[in-house]
């Protein structure tokens, strides 16, 4: 089961890529995520389910610095949910666990495949002579111990920065909610890597202590949960369209959208309303609630009552002007007047971004050029001369 298992996961991962572009990081990841998770459970039937030395050869340990690409791709997955995501620099630290660990097997990646055939046909005999493969600097048991610390500790960074900026993710409305499909991601992932690690710690315990966490769990027993749970992972997916099929269902919404706007001849909100519903704004707005990061539609709706649908027409009918152009000049508005003000002179370019809502530096840069016709920088040069 889990080889169809695997293979279900590798087409998934490639309709994600084919039905999105390459721009839309949250398919990318989210396809990077399945690709390296299924690598690892194909070589897991490879070594535990089959019995094929050429096989376990290429793929028994060749490809385990990739096992430390799967929680950092299903990391930025859950970051790229955030409205104004975009990849940082300092990400590509998420990456050198994975080349360090290649840097440990270099000695066995270059020895000859003939040597790897035989040593494949004594682990396959037994698993536990694969710690025995050649490595520069730490020992192969141990980097297979701390593949699932890893995982663990990185899972538990996703699931604090998920709980920490949840009011800045945006999920699209549907039958199957998105942040339901990332809260069972982290979920299965969570499991999965608590039950590798939970098996390798039993296997040291064994050897050192002669003492065993897994007495009345049988191995097979161990192998039906994590063929049920990469089960579980991919069909998944399949109950969310909206992700598996992104950019189509967005551009069809868009045609539908626009065909429906030909159509309207009048406004779907009276001017009475209009005019209601800009008073309550101007009343929320007193205590600058837009300073605050993920600030949104819904959080204009909670607080005051009104209904979404009915703040998305105030401003693209009434005002004309979408949301987040609206929000970003509110916010570059508070941080020249401050500035003005003299209570800000003293803060860094992030400072200022952070100040006045704005997730990164780069977007703050990029709105206040957009209302200001110059850069933050600039701007505040031109006022100590």
């Amino acid at each position: 089961m889990l080889l169809n298992v695997s293979f279900l996961g590798f087409f998934l991962a490639g309709i994600l890529l084919i039905f999105s572009s390459y721009r839309r990081s949250k398919s990318a990841y989210l396809a990077s995520y399945l690709l390296f998770s299924n690598l690892f459970s194909l070589i897991y039937y490879i070594i535990f389910e089959n019995d094929h030395p050429e096989l376990a050869a290429i793929f028994g340990i060749n490809f385990t610095p990739l096992y430390f690409l799967t929680l950092p791709f299903l990391h930025l997955f859950v970051l790229s949910q955030q409205n104004d995501f975009q990849f940082k620099q300092r990400y590509f630290l998420f990456f050198v666990p994975a080349l360090l660990i290649l840097i440990n097997i270099s000695p066995y990646l270059m020895t000859p495949f003939s040597e790897k055939r035989e040593f494949a046909k004594l682990f396959l005999k037994n698993a536990e002579l694969m710690y025995q493969a050649k490595t520069l600097f730490l020992p192969y048991y141990y980097q297979s111990l701390l593949r699932p610390i890893f995982n663990l500790i990185f899972l538990a960074c996703t699931c604090f920065t998920f709980y920490k900026t949840r009011d800045s993710f945006e999920f699209q409305k549907s039958k199957f909610n998105e942040r339901s499909f990332v809260l069972a991601s982290l979920l299965i992932a969570g499991l999965l890597s608590i039950l590798s690690f939970v098996f390798i710690l039993n296997r040291l315990l064994v050897q050192n202590f002669e003492f065993t966490l897994l007495s009345k769990v049988s191995f097979s027993t161990i192998n039906s949960i994590v063929d049920y749970l990469y089960v579980g992972q991919n069909l998944l997916l399949l109950f969310f369209p909206q992700i598996l099929f992104r950019e189509q269902i967005i551009l069809d919404g868009s045609e539908r959208t626009k065909k429906a706007s030909a159509q309207k001849t009048e406004p779907s909100v009276s001017q009475e309303r209009f005019l209601e519903i800009e008073q309550m704004i101007l009343a929320y707005m007193n205590e600058r609630p837009y300073l605050a990061q993920g600030f949104s539609l819904t959080n204009i709706s909670q607080q005051t009552g009104l209904p979404t649908h009915q703040l998305s027409i105030y401003f693209n009918e009434y005002l004309n002007t979408p949301f987040n152009d609206w929000k970003n000049k509110l916010r570059i508005e508070y941080v020249v007047s401050e500035i003005k003000a003299g209570k800000l002179e003293f803060l860094t370019i992030e400072g200022l971004a952070t100040s006045s809502g704005f997730a990164s530096r780069s977007n703050f840069n990029k709105a206040f050029l957009t209302l200001m016709n110059q850069t933050p920088s600039e701007y505040i040069k031109d006022l100590k001369k």
